[in-house]
């Protein structure tokens, strides 16, 4: 969808070609069209069987209607104004039997896939033949039909590129061929042109011409379908949160779950991850030591968006310098403890140990003494004797 400079004639032109273009697909409904941004749909009061209602579309750059979501069944509701049966893109492939553990039972849609964030089964029909669907203005619901049958009509999707895609402006004489690819508004200038975002959207970081859901603020107000409450969106880096029935968007605090190996500052969607001094940031998040050849310094920090559904799952294990100055604590502590039971146990053995008796020695005082008399010499008879005479 684009929004052009009033006054420029080449921007009119485009307007008239592009409404006029799917007023000519369209020309021979009778009923109704419905757009959406470049998406388009239309219902064909045509009695026709499913292989004709599909080359009908197919004449237009068309195909018959896919309803993946409740957003195309109400599309379906506005289109449908009167009763009867109009044939949808959805059939079950010949020789195939209905599966009833898949949503769409085994039936495919005119695209070839089976993917779906909704179905409406009316009456079910587990006969094996080749059936296609169909929608009514009654419930809505979905009708199993044999494929030849001719019914009141079918419908129609389109996709239409960007108004402001592929379109020639004139400039020094030559024309110039303009990649206009603008997600929301597309404003054309001379010689070029302007992409820019809805309110609450931002550019992308790969492509600024894509537009994505943006929060500037802790918590915001979920994008929620209209049709579906429950089914809401928010930006990268946050969750759903219900309060009072009403759905918020609430930032994500990253850092509580250790993304960055030094420093983590939380941002509003994301993160910033930091180095101490002396490191490198590397892969957005590890921080690896510099040679001291490169200088000192505080690494630059690496901001980035982390994706909301989608956080990652492993990551190596990093030690922190707080980790490794615990462990070498620890060995101390332990090398400390074990000095001490070596020194307590050399010591009980140092006290057992007594050294051992001669055997050849008394075992009472009295021999001892008896020893100890026998040094000092006793009186001799003979001068006992002359000192007598």
């Amino acid at each position: 969808m684009c929004t052009v400079a009033v006054g420029e004639k080449t921007d009119i032109i485009v307007m008239v070609f592009v409404t006029l273009t799917f007023l000519m697909r369209v020309g021979e409904a009778k009923h109704n069209a419905y757009c959406d941004g470049n998406h388009c749909f239309a219902v064909f009061q045509d009695p026709v069987d499913f292989a004709t209602a599909q080359k009908h579309c197919e004449s237009n750059n068309g195909q018959l209607m896919t309803v993946r979501s409740s957003e195309s069944q109400y599309i379906i509701s506005i289109l449908i104004g009167i009763t009867g049966d109009y044939w949808i893109g959805l059939q079950l492939p010949s020789g195939q039997c209905p599966d009833s553990a898949s949503d769409l039972r085994g039936f495919r849609w005119i695209t070839g896939d089976n993917s779906t964030d909704f179905q409406n089964w009316g009456v079910i029909d587990n006969v094996c033949s080749s059936k296609c669907v169909s929608v009514s203005k009654i419930e809505l619901n979905w009708t199993e039909q044999p494929c030849d049958r001719e019914i009141d009509g079918y419908l129609c999707e389109y996709n239409f590129p960007s108004v402001c895609k592929r379109f020639d402006i004139k400039r020094d004489k030559s024309w110039m061929q303009a990649p206009w690819t603008c997600d929301h508004i597309c404003e054309n200038t001379l010689g070029s042109y302007n992409c820019s975002c809805f309110e609450g959207y931002i550019a992308t970081r790969k492509d600024p011409n894509k537009c994505q859901l943006h929060c500037p603020f802790e918590e915001c107000l979920a994008e929620c379908d209209p049709n579906d409450p429950h089914q809401c969106n928010c930006p990268e880096g946050y969750l759903v949160d219900v309060r009072n029935e009403i759905r918020f968007c609430i930032d994500i605090n990253e850092c509580d779950n250790d993304y960055c190996a030094h420093i983590c500052k939380n941002t509003y969607g994301g993160h910033m991850c930091s180095c101490y001094e002396g490191f490198d940031l590397v892969d957005g998040w590890k921080c690896v030591e510099r040679e001291p050849s490169e200088g000192s310094g505080f690494t630059t920090p690496s901001d980035f968006i982390t994706p909301s559904v989608k956080y990652p799952t492993q990551r190596p294990s990093t030690v922190t310098a707080g980790g490794l100055i615990g462990i070498i604590v620890c060995i101390v502590i332990v090398v400390l403890v074990m000095v001490f039971l070596l020194q307590h146990i050399l010591k009980r053995r140092s006290k057992l140990e007594v050294p051992s008796v001669p055997k050849n020695q008394g075992d009472d005082g009295h021999d001892l003494e008896q020893v100890r008399t026998e040094k000092y010499p006793k009186p001799s008879m003979d001068r006992n004797f002359k000192q007598d005479t």
